[in-house]
């Protein structure tokens, strides 16, 4: 075999290994997982000196991994995103029903529901304490209060967000 040959197969070689690591990398690394690096880059969210120090753009990452290697559909996608958005703010998926096995104590004829954190009942009464938020004109600050409650009525669908209202007029945003 010539020197010119042995070249030309240790270039191949080269070339077929750079080739399927390639290919192999762009399996690995999904085009939302992509996107959501270079968004969280450029938010700062891997910056040792922003907030978390970088490790809430890690976590992120971590979640969107996750969700590529399940490989969903662009329906199961959306489904399974909206119910993980639901589950990790601790809302229940289906509406309460305000039976006693929903309620656990937690003072002296005060109790709170297991299915969402927010539900309380007191002398027979439900109300939700996350029902309104009030919010600052002049500084855009938002608060809760005794105020922000609301009668609940079973069976329950808990709202996704609670009802936004300016904190000087009580109307709403």
């Amino acid at each position: 075999m010539s020197r010119i040959q042995e070249v030309l197969n240790l270039k191949e070689a080269w070339f077929d290994t750079q080739w399927k690591t390639i290919l192999k990398e762009s399996k690995d690394t999904s085009c939302l997982l992509q996107y959501a690096e270079t968004e969280l880059e450029a938010a700062g969210w891997f910056k040792a000196g922003g907030m978390y120090g970088g490790e809430l753009g890690k976590a992120v990452v971590e979640l969107i991994k996750k969700f590529s290697d399940q490989e969903h559909s662009g329906m199961s996608a959306g489904i399974a995103i909206n119910l993980f958005h639901r589950l990790s703010k601790y809302k229940p998926l289906t509406p309460l029903t305000g039976e006693d096995d929903e309620w656990t104590e937690v003072g002296t004829d005060v109790f709170q529901n297991k299915r969402c954190f927010s539900v309380f009942r007191r002398d027979g009464e439900a109300y939700n304490i996350d029902g309104i938020v009030w919010k600052d004109r002049e500084n855009g600050s938002t608060y809760t209060d005794r105020e922000s409650r609301i009668p609940v009525t079973f069976p329950y669908t808990v709202p996704d967000k609670p009802e936004l209202r300016w904190s000087d007029t009580k109307e709403l945003v």
